[in-house]
């Protein structure tokens, strides 16, 4: 008979605990679309929806705890003729919040920060934007909402201490979509600390470039650009979801366990062939192989035959069989649940670390 050689550093039958803990999303889209199908400039739109719906369909956030910047604000949610762009499609009132300017990003900012606590989770999201800077240092994002029309510019040293107003967290997802956006994790000045992981769309001296299927390179004077959206959104989006735009089965799972961190988001991106650009992570902390846009992860029907860390507020075991001397880590928040068929094969080890 096998011995199993088993490491349980806190035995968990949490049952119902609870905890006061909750997981907040920002989305930022750096201009306000006018037309459909308009090359470089209606995935200011597309891009934030389909991110939007994501976090609602599959990513298990609630729409109170998501807070929307874009265009002109609240009402101001572009009507599109593509069903899958259009908040009637799931019968949504709205979506945006408020407007994108720097006034109302900065105050909002401020204000959640009054409500989010060191136990509560935060995802931030630059969807799409212009960007630009010539040292690791000065970097700077556009808002523009109308060609032709005024632009505003936002600093690098007014976008961190904005977005450092708020302070209490547990974990900080960062995913950033601009040109130059590397200056966010390279440089005197980054958002990069021991909680957060930051995935930006290029190097800090790079450039970001939208990808249109129809086309051989990136967006283009297709006839019907429906679907065009900027290169890193549809890697991410597309990973998380499972589906691309186009609606093809898409597989971001670099590790094979069935849920994507935000490791596998940063290595999908640098490998993907949508991606010309260079994606730059920042993890002092090294939790991008181990925490995940989702909370409340489901493991299920699974070989895992190399070393892993889960991090996240709760985990569903369902058939998960650790082979090939793996040594397996489980971080939770909350609870833990081993529902069927649950083994560790000799050689390998598990560990279940309860952060509460």
């Amino acid at each position: 008979m096998k011995s199993i050689i088993l490491t349980l550093i806190t035995v968990v039958s949490l049952g119902n605990v609870c905890f006061s803990q909750e997981h907040y999303a920002i989305l930022i889209s750096a201009g306000d679309v006018r037309n459909d199908d308009d090359a470089y400039h209606s995935e200011y739109w597309y891009d934030l929806f389909l991110a939007y719906e994501d976090l609602i369909l599959n990513q298990g956030y609630t729409h109170d705890n998501v807070f929307v910047f874009y265009g002109d604000g609240a009402g101001d949610d572009f009507a599109s003729s593509h069903a899958q762009y259009n908040i009637s499609t799931h019968g949504w009132s709205g979506i945006v919040d408020f407007d994108n300017s720097y006034a109302t990003m900065n105050s909002v900012f401020a204000n959640i920060a009054n409500t989010i606590t060191s136990e509560d989770n935060i995802l931030i999201r630059w969807i799409c934007g212009h960007g630009s800077s010539s040292t690791q240092d000065n970097y700077y994002v556009c808002i523009n909402n109308e060609w032709g029309s005024t632009i505003e510019t936002i600093t690098e040293s007014n976008l961190i201490t904005m977005i450092n107003q708020i302070n209490n967290y547990k974990r900080r997802k960062i995913i950033w979509m601009t040109c130059h956006s590397g200056c966010l994790v390279n440089g005197t000045h980054t958002l990069n600390n021991n909680r957060t992981t930051v995935i930006t769309s290029c190097a800090w001296n790079g450039v970001s470039y939208s990808y249109c299927p129809n086309c051989s390179g990136g967006a283009c004077g297709c006839s019907n650009e429906s679907n065009v959206a900027c290169e890193l959104n549809w890697v991410i989006t597309s990973s998380l979801s499972g589906t691309d735009p186009l609606g093809n089965t898409y597989n971001g799972d670099n590790d094979a366990d069935n849920v994507i961190s935000m490791e596998d988001l940063f290595q999908e991106a640098s490998s993907s062939s949508v991606m010309r650009s260079t994606p730059q992570l920042g993890d002092n902390g090294l939790l991008s192989k181990k925490i995940f846009i989702r909370e409340d992860l489901t493991l299920e029907n699974i070989n895992i035959t190399t070393d892993h860390e889960y991090w996240a507020e709760s985990i569903i075991i369902r058939n998960l069989n650790i082979q090939n001397n793996s040594e397996v880590i489980f971080e939770i928040d909350d609870k833990i649940d081993f529902e069927r068929n649950f083994k560790v094969d000799s050689g390998s080890t598990f560990e279940v670390i309860n952060n509460d």
